[in-house]
C-alpha cells in the first residue's frame, strides 16, 4: 500500500444522536455514495470515547480523495450522514486529516 493515502475524519455526533444512528448512516453513504468512488480502497468506522467517532479511509492517491469533495454535496447518503454530525458550516472540512503511507506492514501467518 506503500504511497497511497489515508484519509482520517474525526466525527462528534450531534445530542440526541445514537452510535446506532451512524451506523445506519454509514451503512447507506458505503452503499450509495463510497463503493462507486475512483480509487477508494476501503473504509473503518471506529470508536474513539463517548461520542467521537473516526471514519478511516484508504485511496489510491489524494487525488482520488479531494475529488471527493466535490461529490458529497449532492449526494442525499452523505446528507444524511453529515446530518448526526457536528460540522463547522464556517469550515467542512475541519477534521479532516489526509496521510501519505510510506509502507504497510501485515501480519504473517503460516
Amino acid at each position: 500500500m506503500s504511497g497511497k493515502i489515508i484519509e482520517m475524519a474525526t466525527i462528534k455526533l450531534l445530542p440526541g444522536k445514537t452510535e446506532q444512528d451512524l451506523l445506519r448512516a454509514s451503512e447507506n453513504f458505503q452503499k450509495d455514495f463510497v463503493n462507486d468512488l475512483k480509487g477508494f480502497i476501503s473504509r473503518e468506522l471506529v470508536h474513539v470515547k463517548d461520542n467521537e467517532y473516526a471514519d478511516i479511509v484508504h485511496w489510491e492517491s489524494m487525488e482520488d480523495a479531494k475529488a471527493v469533495l466535490t461529490q458529497e454535496m449532492s449526494s442525499d447518503a452523505c446528507m444524511e450522514f453529515f446530518s448526526l454530525m457536528e460540522v463547522d458550516e464556517t469550515n467542512p472540512e475541519a477534521g479532516v486529516s489526509h496521510f501519505k503511507s510510506l509502507a504497510l506492514y501485515e501480519a504473517k501467518h503460516s
